[in-house]
């Protein structure tokens, strides 16, 4: 930000010694008017730069300034959930998750009804392994907003983990009525439909699944594994077991 300032000032600079050229009677008063402003205006653009050199300190000037903006809060949140995930030493791992939870609860103090916010709040209790808070959150997401199907995929996915496939099933199908086209509702609704032996069901929901997003193997994946332990179809079997083949050599 410091350096573009620079510029300002210069044309600053040349657009009030114009100005005076102009109204000679204050000429005088130029270098007292002029050099003042520019002096206070790199000062306050060098405390600025030195707030926002990055992220974390940008965030910090942003809770300061506005510590009820529930946006802030919630990206606040979400920078430290980041760090979290970069982060091997559990030690810190979970000191980042505990700030990012402290940030997303403060967003939803301030606005209990946001789908967003609960939902990245489930993601961190995922990761501390607080499975009754993770689930919560989710339906808190979905009960914010009924349209919003992220929270139900994510319950979904929450159902999975507990080899809960009925009630995964009851989540993904309201997903899919809510958006029909969605990669992660498909493939998890083929990854369920499997579990529960309805394999054609799996089939057709997996080749949706390929069909929304073909740069993904893991669909094909499940293909070959139904078609080959489940159907004992070997010729079909075969087929998607090649195009996976040809997939891995494009990819």
């Amino acid at each position: 930000m410091f350096t573009p300032v620079l510029g300002v000032c210069i044309l600053f600079t040349f657009l009030m010694e114009s100005f005076f050229k102009k109204y000679t009677a204050i000429k005088s008063y130029s270098t007292y008017i002029t050099y003042p402003i520019i002096g206070i205006f790199l000062y306050y653009s060098y405390i600025q730069s030195a707030i926002w050199k990055n992220d974390q300190s940008l965030f910090k000037s942003g809770i300061q300034s506005a510590p009820h903006s529930v946006r802030t809060n919630m990206f606040f949140g979400k920078y430290w959930y980041n760090l979290s995930k970069e982060q091997s030493n559990e030690q810190k791992k979970n000191a980042y998750l505990d700030s990012a939870l402290k940030y997303y609860n403060q967003s939803l103090y301030i606005l209990p009804k946001q789908s967003t916010c609960n939902q990245f709040a489930g993601w961190v209790y995922r990761e501390k392994g607080q499975t009754a808070q993770e689930k919560n959150s989710y339906i808190a997401a979905y009960q914010a907003d009924s349209t919003y199907f992220p929270a139900l995929i994510s319950l979904a996915v929450f159902y999975l983990k507990q080899d809960n496939y009925e009630s995964a099933l009851d989540a993904l199908s309201h997903a899919q009525k809510i958006n029909p086209k969605v990669y992660d509702i498909e493939y998890n609704l083929g990854y369920t439909y499997r579990a529960l032996n309805r394999f054609d069901e799996a089939i057709k929901s997996l080749l949706t699944a390929h069909g929304i997003n073909p740069s993904r193997e893991e669909p094909l994946n499940l293909l070959v594994k139904i078609y080959r332990d489940n159907l004992h179809k070997t010729d079909s079997a075969l087929i998607y077991n090649e195009k996976l083949k040809l997939f891995n050599r494009e990819h």
